[in-house]
């Protein structure tokens, strides 16, 4: 539950962030990874993701906001922040069991 408490406000937060500079990490970060997506030489594969992230990059920087970009960043933050909270509540409860039983 804390991993997808975790989740949703840092998703919200950057959302927020990025309403009101319409810009972020991903806008940054867009020419180099088009640059590598060319070195791969992926072909039309290559172009329609270049193209996709180029749409997204578009609507970031003139309205502030992308679906697009908020699905990614949400399942993205879900999987590693509940990844993460299990295994800190797993840790959690060995110090604890530990703890209790010395």
């Amino acid at each position: 539950i804390t991993g997808i408490f975790a989740a949703i406000f840092t998703t919200f937060f950057d959302l927020i962030i990025t309403l009101f500079t319409r810009s972020n990490d991903f806008v940054q970060t867009l020419p180099q990874a088009i640059q590598f997506l060319d070195e791969l030489k992926l072909g039309e594969a290559a172009k329609q993701t270049i193209d996709l992230m180029n749409g997204m990059k578009n609507q970031i920087t003139s309205t502030g906001f992308s679906l697009l970009y908020t699905l990614f960043i949400l399942f993205s933050n879900l999987f590693i922040d509940s990844i993460f909270g299990l295994l800190g509540g797993i840790l959690g409860r060995i110090i604890v069991n530990r703890r209790t039983t010395i």
